[in-house]
């Protein structure tokens, strides 16, 4: 688990997105376990389903052990960019999920000068 917690950064997350198709559906809006950033972790590591929230990332690990971390400020910005986008619940194709990305680290860059 120790892995899950450190070993990806925007960087892996969006090498991941951009293996996608444009419009290929990478998750939905507003639902926790169907994130864009969940898939990913879920795909990404050995665990049986993970959830992104604003405040925290957790998933389940085959062993049935339950964990989660609070989420990096990119993580945040980025789960709260997918959930504006608008009419609710949706699909999120992997361009959008790109553009939400690219949007949350302008924040942090904006933030850091």
């Amino acid at each position: 688990m120790a892995r899950f917690a450190a070993s990806f950064g925007p960087k892996r997350f969006r090498r991941w997105l951009e293996g996608q198709q444009p419009r290929e559906i990478v998750g939905q809006s507003c639902s926790h376990r169907d994130c864009p950033l969940a898939r990913f972790v879920t795909q990404q590591f050995d665990v049986v389903y993970a959830t992104a929230e604003p405040q925290w990332l957790g998933v389940m690990t085959p062993q049935g052990l339950l964990t989660r971390r609070r989420t990096r400020p990119w993580e945040r910005r980025f789960i709260l960019g997918i959930d504006r986008i608008p009419a609710g619940v949706r699909s999120v194709t992997a361009e959008e999920a790109l553009d939400a990305l690219d949007q949350a680290m302008e924040t942090a860059d904006r933030r850091q000068r």
